[in-house]
């Protein structure tokens, strides 16, 4: 379904569309990356429960007094810029959340 070679239009629309029902189910794990330099600002990895492919990884922007997290597809050899997908932002209590694609500031 996903390869490594996978155009970046297909994980685009991947993450933005519904799965269609030919595929039926889909399991996947969010992982948390906390060791070594992402102690103080953890990435987060989305995969596949069954083959741990990742698909989208997010990552906190620092410098931020609200959480604030980039959310992009993950690939190797995608230039800079091109594997971005939104932005989740939330307020300073944590009580609720944002998300903005295409890089929509609000």
């Amino acid at each position: 379904m996903l390869a490594s070679s996978t155009p970046i239009e297909v994980l685009h629309d991947f993450s933005f569309k519904p799965i269609p029902k030919t595929i039926g189910v889909l399991q996947l794990t969010i992982e948390r990356v906390n060791s070594g330099f992402n102690k103080m600002s953890p990435k987060y990895n989305l995969k596949l429960s069954d083959s741990d492919k990742i698909i989208m990884k997010a990552e906190k922007v620092n410098n931020s007094a609200t959480p604030n997290y980039k959310i992009m597809v993950h690939r190797l050899g995608i230039q800079k810029g091109q594997d971005f997908l939104g932005r989740l932002k939330g307020n300073i209590k944590k009580s609720s959340f944002f998300i903005f694609d295409n890089g929509t500031h609000p």
